[in-house]
């Protein structure tokens, strides 16, 4: 009873025995006004019924035929293709032939993604294929699904292979490492990487050193040096631990998507490289991010666990639906952060009234703390407007874009009126002028 519920439940018909069936319809038809044809019918009637019952009996006959496993990266980076390893095994000793469908997660929206391949009795064989996240957060992988058939080919079985598999998906991990390895060779310039002069040094004293072409003559230790041989400089440690907090405003205008990531994305992305430099300097890094209430808070250190701590806190975290309240805001670093620190704030102000709003708190935040607001620059509508415009229509909507951008540059001088520093910056150039602008407040020593 189980075999014929198995059987019922997991055998289909192939277009082969569709045709074969139809060949055999049609020969009766036709042996029905050629009577001599009539006489091979029921011969051949059987011999399509018998190559159709062993068909069933091969495919069935064993409980496990095929078996699968499936090879990817524990964590997934957003944005980044990543390969997928799908491994068939044939446990018969048949040949067959099998139509691989893997079950991925449906963010991707990928419909068709089948392969199919022959297995070698007792054989095995690997499909390779990319998968590229467009979203941060859990994506659960199912079974893989083979559609196999003997080399009869009247039915095939589907046979579910595998275990289902949940895979997070993390902010650009890998973009995190690549600007990393940037940042520790000579050539960073040459990827638009600034090399700023220190302006200030810590006047913490370290230790005295021999003096070697290139140093400072202002750091010529004369007391020291005129006791020896050679000259002596005073060696000062690098001002450290200033305490950074990457701002996320996830307010529903940060939902705008460019180049297939939204402005959260592009954000929390270009956050985790700032992190992972200024932890590389000894900066403490933390976290804060709000909507209509602060739903993120991470305290500020320089610990080796800070990287991991952050990529949880981020990988999960998607943009509201609803407005952000700042007042909320301001009382969370009031009552959160007793020391003046460096706050990156990525916001999108999309109107002149919204933005008004903002201000006079922006303001107070920057009295206590060195405030430093990331705009967007809308790329797209700047392309628009640069395109000829054709009808009455065109023309409306260039005058609009023209209004949106230049409220944009109005937003950016106010606040800097008001003594306030920001960065106007391309989604796709955030990474490289978010790390030279922390360069440059660095090389200021802003505290």
């Amino acid at each position: 009873m189980k075999g014929l519920k198995n059987i019922l439940s997991n055998g289909f018909l192939t277009p082969r025995f569709f045709v074969v069936w139809s060949g055999m319809v049609i020969y009766f038809i036709t042996s029905y006004f050629i009577a001599p044809i009539f006489a091979l019918g029921p011969y051949l009637l059987g011999f399509v019924c018998i190559i159709t019952c062993l068909d069933l009996y091969l495919l069935f006959r064993v409980i496990n035929p095929v078996s699968s496993s499936r090879s990817m990266s524990e964590r997934l980076s957003l944005g980044y293709p990543e390969p997928v390893t799908i491994t068939v095994q044939n446990l018969t000793g048949l040949s067959l032939r099998a139509q691989i469908l893997d079950e991925i997660p449906f963010e991707f929206q990928i419909r068709d993604l089948t392969y199919e391949t022959t297995l070698p009795p007792n054989g095995s064989a690997v499909w390779n294929y990319q998968v590229t996240p467009k979203d941060r957060g859990n994506y659960d992988f199912g079974k893989t699904i083979l559609l196999i058939r003997t080399p009869l080919g009247m039915i095939a079985r589907r046979v579910p292979t595998g275990s289902a598999q949940r895979v997070p998906v993390y902010p650009s991990v890998k973009l995190v490492k690549e600007m990393q390895t940037i940042l520790a060779t000579p050539l960073a310039a040459h990827y638009g990487i600034k090399q700023i002069r220190r302006l200030g040094q810590s006047q913490e004293f370290d230790h005295i050193r021999h003096y070697v072409t290139g140093d400072d003559y202002q750091r010529i230790n004369w007391k020291a040096s005129s006791r020896g041989q050679s000259l002596h400089v005073n060696h000062y440690e690098d001002e450290r631990a200033q305490p950074i907090y990457l701002l996320f405003d996830r307010n529903r205008s940060m939902q705008l998507p460019f180049d297939g990531l939204t402005l959260l994305d592009h954000s929390i992305n270009a956050g985790l490289v700032l992190a992972n430099t200024a932890l590389g300097k000894y900066d403490q890094v933390g976290l804060l991010s709000f909507a209509e209430r602060t739903d993120v808070f991470l305290q500020a250190s320089a610990s080796s666990q800070q990287k991991h701590l952050l990529l949880e806190q981020l990988y999960n975290l998607q943009a509201s639906t609803g407005e952000s309240d700042y007042e909320m805001l301001y009382a969370t670093i009031r009552k959160s952060l007793k020391v003046r620190s460096l706050l990156f704030l990525f916001v999108n102000f999309e109107s002149m009234p919204a933005f008004e709003r903002v201000l006079p708190i922006l303001r107070l935040i920057n009295k206590r703390h060195l405030l430093v607001p990331v705009f967007f620059e809308n790329t797209e509508l700047a392309n628009y407007v640069h395109q000829t415009p054709g009808d009455l229509r065109t023309i409306y909507h260039h005058t609009l874009a023209e209004k949106i951008l230049a409220e944009k540059k109005q937003m950016i001088h106010r606040i800097g009126l008001h003594g306030i520093q920001s960065l106007h910056t391309k989604p796709q150039e955030l990474t490289i002028n978010l790390i030279n602008r922390y360069l440059e407040m660095k090389a200021r020593t802003w505290r």
